[in-house]
């Protein structure tokens, strides 16, 4: 066998090993959001329709819990080695003007609590948020506080990468973001959000430990009793997984509360013409359903976002198979009669080691379930 093909061998190796030690567990997910209802923002911004029925569904399915309970639980568990009451987090990033005059009304009325990770030097005027959206005013960072559903924290000064600059300029971004929150509010923010989402530098990371009790990244995964509370993981909610805006079969489209019934066949972009079709069109050569798989990385775009599209499909005579991450979102799956199959190495996150061993896992499922159609929303 040729020299070339030992890095190959070794990594399939490692990751078997890897598989083997990396079982799922449930636990506590932090979304992410940025934006609803904004003048920009891209995939960032949710449509305010969106995000209320998503609030409104979590806030009859799941147990909504604030930051500062998670930590606290996650705290206990760790302590303790107990299993943890799965729950979710809403949290959210930059400090645009939409938290209090979209966002702040709709959580207040499902009591739903939030973290808002503010980026001072766009509320401060100092800095303009990149795409020049709107900033939330220190007096609306006020009113935002006094409805009783946010907690205030931290994300940098001037939303710059930590891990680029020396310690000196560490602890100044980290001070003056503390200093200003608890200048207008009266009080000293306890949690931090990375810029970006990237992993700390060393001297970046002992920074963030010194001055707060807990710190986020991203991960799009459940925090377990193992977690460590400075590098939390999120799971990014964005409006590339509405599935609104997608069709279903013709005549079978489901609307989200509030949402109009669309034509389907009017609005199928050409990619998506295969399985946009009626099931009476669609591959079934010996009569039998055809097979559609709905692959996605976290379990909550699944019941979420695309759980009307897939009880549509089903109705329209497909044979649907959902595939994410596991998570606490799969019951929710399941109660639909939509066959979950998990995926244990899914993540949104960049890892060499996981995408493998992902790819290693969606080749192995693609084999033995055989799918007609394959659609993927990440």
């Amino acid at each position: 066998m040729g020299e070339s093909s030992f890095p190959r061998r070794a990594l399939k190796a490692t990751a078997h090993l890897a598989d083997r030690l990396s079982a799922p567990e449930r636990g506590i997910v932090i979304a992410i959001y940025h934006r609803v209802g904004a003048a920009g923002g891209g995939q960032m911004n949710l449509d305010p329709a969106v995000f209320t029925d998503q609030i409104a569904w979590l806030r009859d399915n799941r147990r909504i819990i604030s930051l500062d309970q998670a930590v606290a639980e996650l705290a206990a568990a760790r302590a303790d080695a107990t299993p943890l009451d799965p729950a979710v987090v809403f949290t959210f990033d930059d400090g645009t003007a939409d938290w209090l005059d979209v966002v702040a009304p709709i959580l207040v009325a499902h009591d739903a609590p939030a973290t808002f990770y503010l980026t001072t030097a766009y509320t401060d005027g100092t800095q303009p948020l990149p795409d020049g959206e709107a900033a939330l005013s220190w007096t609306g960072v006020e009113e935002l506080a006094a409805t009783g559903i946010a907690t205030i924290a931290s994300h940098t000064h001037t939303h710059v990468l930590l891990d680029r600059l020396a310690p000196a300029a560490i602890a100044d971004e980290l001070d003056r973001s503390i200093d200003l929150i608890g200048e207008h509010l009266g009080a000293t923010p306890r949690h931090f959000a990375y810029p970006k989402a990237l992993p700390p530098s060393a001297a970046a990371d002992a920074a963030v430990r010194e001055r707060f009790d807990s710190a986020v990244l991203a991960g799009t995964r459940a925090n377990t009793a193992t977690a460590d509370l400075h590098q939390l993981s999120r799971s990014p909610i964005q409006a590339a997984d509405d599935e609104r805006r997608r069709p279903a079969p013709p005549h079978q489209h489901h609307p989200l509360p509030g949402q109009e019934p669309v034509n389907a066949a009017a609005n199928a972009p050409a990619s998506a013409s295969a399985s946009s079709a009626p099931a009476s069109s669609a591959p079934a050569a010996s009569g039998s359903r055809p097979r559609l798989i709905h692959l996605t990385t976290a379990d909550i775009s699944l019941e979420l976002l695309l759980g009307p599209q897939l009880s549509a499909f089903a109705e329209a005579g497909y044979e649907v198979i959902a595939m994410s991450a596991p998570g606490p979102f799969v019951p929710a799956v399941e109660a639909r009669g939509i066959r979950h199959v998990a995926l244990d190495n899914a993540t949104r996150s960049m890892d060499l080691f996981a995408d493998v061993r992902a790819l290693r896992e969606l080749v192995r499922q693609f084999r033995t379930l055989r799918p007609d159609i394959v659609h993927t929303h990440n």
